[in-house]
């Protein structure tokens, strides 16, 4: 596969490649199955620098950016597996500054980021005032990357690395997602999800609209509060993707298309 780690992951969540895995069995990547902390941080910190150049510039983030090695190098020399926490996604760009420019909605609320990646949208959440916040991700490479960018912006999260699409009760006061929905099996997995929160839970996503998703967004009674024109480096590195929305949900129980699934 001759294309470079960056474009190969862009192309990815844009168009729902399949995992290279399939095409790359024999190699050895930093994994899920490598729980190995100081070779983690050590791997984050020589292959990423850290970045303000995105819609948040109030948060510091290790990410691969076209100054890394990463970003020009083949996907097969890839040190890592599906290294989607480094990338700072159009969905949470948007969602994290809607937080930033309406910061009394999470203050003093507990708040889960649901497929965490980088950690931004948990970051901000803590720097807002968020009573108790938790990042989850089922990759431990971007628990630790979280770790890492988290104590970059002087503040603590916790983590969680549960698969929480199998957890039946949560309590939280708000859920955060951002760039989830880049999948309809995703998208589905979501919306079953959201069955299971309680009434009072107050849902965020961020999106740019891949897959149509804003169509299944209207039919789960999300609401558009917001679009964000990303900046030029974000748009250069999503093929076209020149903006990114927030939407609103607050009540699953007034819509049929999730009570059918």
């Amino acid at each position: 596969m001759n294309v470079s780690v960056s474009r190969y992951f862009y192309l990815r969540k844009n168009w729902r490649i399949v995992s290279f895995k399939k095409f790359y069995r024999k190699l050895s990547f930093i994994s899920s199955t490598d729980r190995n902390p100081d070779r983690l941080y050590s791997l984050i910190k020589k292959l990423t620098e850290i970045s303000t150049d995105h819609l948040t510039p109030e948060i510091q983030l290790r990410l691969i950016t076209s100054d890394c090695y990463l970003w020009h190098s083949k996907v097969e020399d890839c040190l890592f597996s599906d290294p989607y926490w480094a990338f700072y996604w159009p969905g949470g760009q948007s969602l994290a500054r809607f937080l930033l420019d309406n910061s009394g909605i999470i203050k003093h609320q507990s708040v889960l980021d649901l497929g965490s990646g980088c950690g931004a949208l948990a970051i901000v959440s803590k720097l807002l005032g968020a009573s108790h916040v938790v990042a989850n991700d089922i990759d431990p490479v971007a628990i630790a990357a979280i770790r890492m960018n988290s104590a970059l912006n002087n503040v603590t999260v916790n983590t969680d690395n549960r698969n929480l699409f199998h957890e039946k009760t949560l309590s939280t006061n708000v859920v955060l997602l951002g760039d989830m929905l880049y999948d309809i099996g995703l998208t589905v997995n979501v919306a079953r999800w959201m069955k299971n929160l309680p009434n009072n839970t107050l849902v965020l996503i961020g999106d740019p609209g891949r897959s149509e998703s804003h169509l299944y967004l209207s039919k789960m009674n999300f609401k558009k509060v917001v679009e964000y024109e990303l900046t030029p480096t974000a748009k250069m590195e999503n093929n076209g993707i020149h903006s990114s929305s927030v939407w609103i949900w607050e009540r699953w129980r007034a819509s049929p298309f999730v009570e059918k699934i």
